[in-house]
């Protein structure tokens, strides 16, 4: 069985289970329900713009 968490284990020189057990310490139950979760807040933070060494928040 290929998951998404041993394709990211597999990129991050880890295991699956190394994986899982950082989702569950991160509060979610499996990869998925992180990613989930993980696509949520990511909408949440404001967007940084770097121009010319001036950060501007949107």
């Amino acid at each position: 069985m290929y998951s998404p968490a041993h394709e990211l284990a597999k990129l991050t020189y880890t295991s699956a289970s190394t994986i899982v057990r950082l989702c569950k310490k991160l509060g979610t139950q499996r990869y998925p329900d992180f990613q989930l979760k993980l696509a949520l807040e990511y909408k949440l933070l404001p967007i940084i713009t770097v121009i010319d060494h001036e950060i501007e928040f949107h």
